[in-house]
């Protein structure tokens, strides 16, 4: 029979080891000079009563020291000498946090219970209680040779000292008097002098994930090289705040991540977005900076769009927590940086939008590894898909994965459909509390309108496939301020085909398409429709979709003369939507039945206004006989009939055929030409029409009888 071999040693734990050995030899002579006056070393009950001769010695002057006073101790001399020996985590502790000797034996001393389980039982008894088993803040001090009265002393485990502000040792029992309250050291501290690199696991729900899939990997080209030596050579220079601006669709964090690699720095990164309301920022961030000193490493922090919220002052003070940290600390976010986030000089590093070959390089890098020798034309998956050059490298890397797996499930090569897929999966949002999502299942030949109308919503296709090569790589911006996006008014009758070309062209883009709900967007308290329209740009900028305002007139109505206070907060809101929508990098449609009562400032700044007419009698004779070719149809039924006699919106007649295929499905017959016209009786009663014998014809007299 074979036994294992034992496990090696580290170097951390040999150097701890001979301290604890030393610090050991202190606490058995302490021990010593207290049994030697101690009555009864032997009572199980010290410390949970104070008999009469406890009370004698103390009115004579208590214990005496637990050490002799003079000489300098072999525990806290060998540390002291150690200091040249810059590899072990003590030293680097050292370094990091600033700390003297005298501080790390203190730390050796709170921690020695957590490494040696007799250190727990010989402080229960120097501290003449069985109940404290560690260390108490006098009992270290005399055990380092320090005087408990001396103010420098005391002062090195004052909550201002960096043993206790950078949370290397926990103060408990704080309604205790100063001397007899115990310290703890943090699970991590002990992790880390023990040579543990693992990240501190309270730190695990808020991690970014992607930065910590991708460190050591080179995800950064040649484009974002001039970003990245900018923020290298700040790091260099002792800059320790960097705040990275960052365009929908660009790249902060990589350019962190990168920066950190070629400093030779590691990365403590948080994703702000794991926030959730009963979140304790201030242990989060004061764990993430120890965590960073610990590990020779800077923060990567945000984005801070995330903690945005309609408290301002709470909005700086939680980023406040994370930027004035004593590690370095790269911020990113997509809002312009604020000075009172931190009392830090930051440096700002504004970043501009990607080309679009740049991002294709980042998709097929992401694609090809993610698909390993699979042949796949990439290229076109990625050109044929424009919410796909929209995303962050973040989200490339997610859906290249993401399609993938849909891929698969199919048991099918990579192709646009799995894409799309993907795509959309990924374009899911916070904005469902305020908007309905539809995904999108028809396409341009789905629709029915004139050439005019097709040709315009092709125009407004191009537009969103091709503006990266426009804005971008021509730098035809539109300037004045302005944002990178598009906007459309969608005029006409209801059932006339706006929402559902909203649709097609979400669906001919990858795009989610999502439906304004005026109800959960209109407040009736003054500058809460703002802050409800706030949220939802917001959220939009974070994801590629198609943002639907159906009824835009509600919000978008013309601003009037101001005779009271109602007349001016209205005119406030459509201001303000007119900044909004002025400034947004995304696709917004506009829907309304009364294209007169939009205010002309929104025309204005609108890419396009296409109109939606009825449809004549050839559009209407093909949307009866498409809506009418999944049923089982009658012989007498007369499309020409139909499309002649009744001027309906496209919108009716689906309701018609509706109606009308439930009455066929109640007498389990086929579609007749007598269930349509019933049906087209009730539309009209709907729409408050008149039925009469020029367009009913023969058909009024069997719906009389």
């Amino acid at each position: 029979m074979t036994h294992a071999s034992p496990p090696t040693r580290s170097q951390a734990f040999r150097e701890v080891s001979l301290y604890l050995h030393l610090l050991l030899g202190h606490v058995d002579e302490a021990v010593k000079r207290r049994k030697a006056i101690d009555e009864d070393p032997d009572n199980n009950f010290r410390g949970l009563y104070i008999t009469e001769k406890d009370v004698t010695r103390l009115l004579a002057g208590g214990w005496p020291l637990l050490l002799p006073d003079g000489d300098e101790l072999l525990f806290t001399k060998a540390i002291k000498e150690a200091t040249q020996n810059q590899g072990s985590p003590i030293s680097r502790l050292q370094k990091s946090f600033g700390i003297q000797a005298d501080e790390v034996a203190l730390l050796l001393i709170a921690v020695a219970p957590d490494i040696d389980r007799r250190f727990e039982m010989l402080y229960g008894y120097l501290n003449d209680d069985v109940t404290k088993r560690r260390a108490t803040v006098g009992l270290a001090l005399e055990l380092a040779g320090l005087d408990v009265t001396d103010p420098v002393a005391r002062g090195l485990l004052d909550y201002s000292s960096p043993l206790i502000g950078y949370g290397l040792i926990v103060i408990e029992d704080g309604e205790r008097p100063f001397l007899t309250r115990s310290l703890k050291v943090p699970d991590r501290v002990t992790a880390f002098l023990l040579d543990d690199t693992r990240i501190d696991s309270e730190l695990l729900p808020f991690l970014d994930d992607f930065l910590y899939a991708y460190a050591g990997e080179e995800i950064v080209l040649e484009v974002e090289v001039g970003y990245v030596n900018a923020a290298v050579s700040a790091l260099v220079a002792g800059t320790d705040l960097i705040y990275l601006h960052c365009l929908h669709g660009g790249m902060g964090k990589e350019i962190a991540l990168a920066a950190l690699q070629k400093a030779g720095l590691g990365h403590v990164s948080l994703d702000m977005s794991r926030f959730h309301h009963d979140t304790n920022y201030k242990s989060v961030a004061d764990i993430a900076g120890r965590e960073a000193l610990l590990s020779g490493s800077a923060m990567v922090v945000g984005p801070v769009d995330s903690v945005i919220g309609s408290n301002r002052q709470l909005e700086n003070e939680i980023i406040r927590l994370f930027t004035e940290q004593k590690a370095p600390v790269i911020l990113y976010g997509y809002r312009s940086f604020d000075p009172k986030w931190s009392k830090k000089i930051a440096l700002v590093i504004e970043l501009e939008h990607l080309p679009s070959e740049t991002k294709l390089m980042h998709w097929q890098h992401f694609v090809s590894s993610a698909n390993g020798n699979e042949s796949a034309d990439t290229k076109k998956v990625f050109l044929e898909n424009p919410s796909s050059q929209n995303m962050t490298l973040e989200q490339v890397w997610r859906t290249s994965r993401s399609a993938k797996l849909y891929a698969l499930a199919k048991g099918s090569p990579l192709d646009k459909e799995a894409v799309s897929s993907a795509v959309r999966f990924e374009n899911t949002s916070n904005l469902e509390q305020f908007a309905r999502r539809i995904k999108p299942e028809v396409g341009l030949d789905d629709l029915i309108l004139p050439q005019s109308t097709l040709d315009l919503l092709n125009d407004l296709i191009s537009r969103v496939r091709y503006r990266e090569i426009v804005l971008g790589e021509w730098n035809m911006r539109p300037g004045a301020g302005r944002g990178r996006g598009i906007a459309a008014l969608f005029a006409g009758e209801s059932g006339t085909g706006k929402t559902m070309s909203a649709e097609v062209i979400a669906n001919s883009l990858g795009y989610e398409l999502y439906t304004i709900n005026l109800s959960t967007v209109v407040d009736k308290y003054v500058g809460e429709t703002e802050k409800n329209l706030e949220k939802i740009f917001i959220e939009l900028d974070h994801v590629n979709a198609v943002l639907l305002f159906d009824e835009a007139d509600a919000i978008f109505g013309k601003r009037s003369e101001v005779k009271d206070a109602h007349d001016r907060y209205a005119n406030i809101e459509v201001a303000y939507l007119l900044q909004k929508l002025e400034a947004f990098d995304g696709l917004a449609l506009l829907s309304t039945n009364l294209r007169s009562s939009v205010d002309e400032a929104f025309t204005r700044r609108l890419d396009a206004v296409i109109e939606f007419p009825m449809p004549n009698q050839a559009q209407r004779l093909l949307l009866w006989q498409r809506f009418l070719a999944k049923l089982p149809v009658d012989s007498d039924v007369d499309f020409q009939f139909l499309a002649g006699q009744f001027e309906l919106s496209g919108g009716n007649i689906a309701s018609v055929c509706l109606t009308g295929a439930y009455m066929a499905a109640s007498k389990s017959a086929a579609l007749s030409m007598s269930d349509i016209m019933m049906a087209v009786y009730r539309e009209y009663k709907k729409l408050g029409r008149l039925t009469v014998r020029q367009e009913f014809g023969q058909w009024l007299d069997i719906l009389d009888k």
